[in-house]
């Protein structure tokens, strides 16, 4: 899809404290498509983007996305919408593109635009829209809605913009996704409350990038024997890891300076998923070995990016016969996703 030049200035969105003071009172209640907290979040984001009408649709498995709130539409926009696609069989929407690929569609001028499916193309004819931007909303184990807004002139989009939207889906499916899970249970509630409590206090006021990664050691900490987190970078082709925090780690590590093994950095950059930890022997972690106790230890690796590079890591371990919980992994990895947006966003040093 298109996306050059955009035709609404930095100047024009609101701030980003905005969007966040938000969050903070969304994360106070449960989560429920018909919250008036949704409504927020849409008209937040279609003021970002300079619209005046979107809507917010959330996955529903097998049945796909379904239009569950609307902003600046007429009342029967939802069901409109969500009798039209159901009737349209297979065919696509841009909508359902963006939540497939996880990014971002940005759609300049749908009559110029090829392949677009019929129905929605029909749709968008009787609302008069020309261009609309639909952002996924990002859990950490799946999409859990879209966001989109609809223009009735041409829209242009740079990458700046499309990359503060991704930002604002990333934090709203990183909040809603404890919706949309099934069978949760006290271990998992009280990860919610961690996280819930993570991403609160990083909005509520301005954290240096050192004190957010002394909130994540503290946050992530329970059940690992040792735990190092902190910005990394690249020397002479090998990873190294400069210890900004670390729990159950001598107090001499943290502002040290820790060499990767190869097979420890590839932990790192591809993360870990499931309930599947890799064994290590200590002489497999480069430096980090002087750090562990024992012959082999389980080792848990998080990789904090932005825009798809590696600027920190989050490095755990435990026994060698310990366990990892499915549930503990993807909380680790919640985590880390946040702790990414909330230093990407700091403003102080």
């Amino acid at each position: 899809m298109d996306f050059e030049k955009n035709s609404v200035s930095q100047s024009d969105r609101p701030d980003l404290d905005e969007f966040l003071s938000a969050l903070g009172g969304f994360l106070e209640k449960p989560a429920a498509p018909n919250d008036p907290g949704y409504l927020r979040f849409l008209e937040i984001f279609c003021r970002s983007v300079g619209a005046s009408e979107g809507h917010l649709l959330r996955f529903m498995g097998a049945n796909g996305l379904e239009s569950v709130i609307s902003f600046g539409m007429k009342g029967d926009f939802n069901e409109e919408y969500n009798e039209t696609r159901a009737h349209a069989g297979p065919l696509p929407a841009p909508l359902d593109e963006a939540a497939r690929l996880r990014e971002a569609v940005a759609i300049v001028d749908l009559q110029k635009e090829k392949g677009v499916s019929p129905w929605f193309m029909k749709m968008m004819e009787r609302h008069g829209f020309q261009s609309l931007v639909a952002v996924p909303l990002l859990g950490q184990s799946q999409t859990v809605g879209v966001f989109c807004a609809y223009y009735h002139d041409v829209c242009l989009f740079d990458r700046h913009t499309l990359d503060h939207l991704m930002m604002i889906g990333r934090m709203v499916g990183i909040a809603t996704e404890r919706s949309v899970q099934i069978g949760q249970g006290k271990p998992s509630q009280q990860r919610d409350e961690i996280i819930d409590r993570f991403l609160l206090m990083t909005i509520s006021k301005p954290l240096s990038k050192l004190q957010i990664f002394q909130l994540l050691s503290t946050s992530a900490a329970d059940g690992f024997q040792g735990m190092v987190c902190g910005p990394s970078r690249r020397i002479n082709d090998r990873l190294e890891l400069s210890v900004a925090a670390g729990l159950g780690v001598p107090a001499s590590t943290v502002s040290g300076r820790f060499v990767l093994s190869a097979s420890l950095e590839k932990c790192v950059v591809n993360g870990m998923e499931g309930d599947v930890i890799p064994v290590f022997k200590r002489d497999q972690c480069g430096d980090l070995k002087s750090l562990m106790n024992g012959d082999s230890v389980k080792v848990f690796c998080s990789p904090i990016t932005w825009q798809k590079k590696i600027q920190g890591a989050v490095i755990g371990w435990k026994p060698a016969d310990a366990s990892f919980e499915t549930g503990e992994v993807l909380f680790l990895n919640r985590l880390c996703r946040l702790a990414s947006l909330a230093l990407n966003i700091s403003t102080k040093a």
